[in-house]
């Protein structure tokens, strides 16, 4: 925007530069911004790189009522017709200083935004936490990955490189490498997160040629990923890495060949562990005392019995006949105390051998009632059991 520029330029400016800040903010992609407001591509780039003649006013607040809320449009528009910028130019100057530095960085080959993501998940808090082995089995580091998280910074300048603007030769093209720079990053955290797997590439080889061989491979990834962290932010992983370092050249030969030696014994007494294991749950299945008491239910036989006495109790005895009472004749009337009469020396006290008539003539009720009792104390231990029992035996034996 030149200095001298009217207040209805530096309006649509401003709606301009809110458009694109929305395209970035929500990582949109100009087709999809063009979708939104319904133009061709052309004239999407028209409007994000500011090229502010081609449209009027009007258009323009048509334009962001399509893409904002309508609250933010209202105050758009009071803006404008106040000729009060929208957006702080100073601060968007300010945001394309920083894109042009990220992308500066890319074109050399390491970029501080992804080492920063990367030592710390690596080598920072994260790593530190009981979900380590999470994250590195998490991690993935490809091309792709890495030139979506730039793809908003380098997409204005990728466009000025298809058009072929004169800004783009100014700046020299920073992002004409933008895909090849990314491959590079992807190979380099790949060969980076290949270090953790030091010990088991030392630990395998035939012979010693074959392990100094291994050996000097991972002496040079460790080397090109101290040459790739020259940065500040990679001071810490780069402490970590010469530490590794100067493990792996302390490993020695014999070190290394015990090693695999033992590591060989563990995995044998693994699968000797392993096999045990599937023997003795064979054998298991094949002696019939494994599956004792699995097939024992008591539940159904007690029901069984219980219905049984419960049949036997609906089909009533009998009554036994009472026997002639005299005092003294047995077979004459009244020679005897009939059970339930009183007894002739204590009228108000009652024959003492009517409890005892009375506990057998319901001594299948009161089994019965036991037997339920049981029943309900079955889910209990045997010591809770036997404590309901007990009192049921007193009963029957007073």
């Amino acid at each position: 925007l030149p200095a001298d520029a009217t207040p209805l330029e530096k309006t649509k400016y401003n709606i301009c530069q809110n458009i694109l800040r929305y395209q970035r903010e929500n990582h949109l992609s100009d087709k999809e911004i063009a979708k939104r407001i319904n133009l061709t591509q052309a004239e999407t780039e028209d409007i994000l790189f500011c090229r502010i003649p081609y449209f009027t006013l009007d258009r323009l607040m048509t334009y962001a009522s399509q893409i904002f809320e309508p609250l933010e449009v209202k105050v758009i528009q009071a803006k404008s017709k106040a000729n009060i910028p929208h957006s702080n130019p100073r601060l968007s100057l300010k945001n394309g200083v920083k894109a042009r530095k990220n992308l500066r960085h890319l074109k050399h080959g390491i970029t501080r935004n992804i080492i920063k993501s990367v030592v710390k998940r690596l080598d920072g808090e994260d790593l530190k936490s009981r979900k380590r082995h999470e994250i590195e089995e998490n991690m993935t580091h490809n091309a792709k990955t890495i030139e979506e998280l730039f793809t908003n910074a380098a997409s204005l300048r990728i466009s000025q490189k298809q058009r072929g603007d004169d800004r783009y030769k100014r700046d020299a093209g920073l992002a004409h490498n933008l895909k090849e720079d990314c491959q590079t990053l992807a190979r380099f955290f790949d060969d980076v997160t290949e270090l953790k797997n030091a010990k088991v590439k030392l630990t395998t080889f035939n012979n010693q040629e074959e392990f100094e061989n291994n050996k000097q491979s991972l002496l040079n990834k460790v080397n090109q990923a101290l040459s790739g962290l020259q940065m500040k932010t990679g001071d810490d992983f780069r402490r970590e890495v010469e530490a590794l370092k100067v493990d792996i050249e302390r490993v020695a030969y014999s070190e290394a060949k015990e090693l695999q030696k033992l590591n060989q014994e563990e995995r044998k007494l693994q699968k000797e562990i392993e096999e045990n294991e599937r023997k003795a749950r064979e054998k298991k299945k094949q002696l019939k005392s494994s599956n004792l008491g699995d097939n024992f239910s008591p539940d159904k036989h007690i029901n069984d019995f219980m219905q049984a006495i419960k049949d036997k109790l609906d089909n009533k005895p009998p009554r036994r006949k009472k026997q002639p009472t005299s005092p003294n004749n047995v077979n004459l009337p009244g020679g005897s105390t009939s059970p339930n009469t009183p007894n002739p020396l204590d009228p108000f006290k009652p024959n003492t051998s009517a409890n005892q008539n009375f506990f057998q003539n319901n001594q299948q009720l009161i089994m019965i009632a036991g037997l339920a009792e049981i029943k309900n104390k079955l889910g209990e231990t045997t010591e809770q059991i036997e404590a309901t029992i007990a009192p049921l035996y007193t009963n029957l034996e007073s």
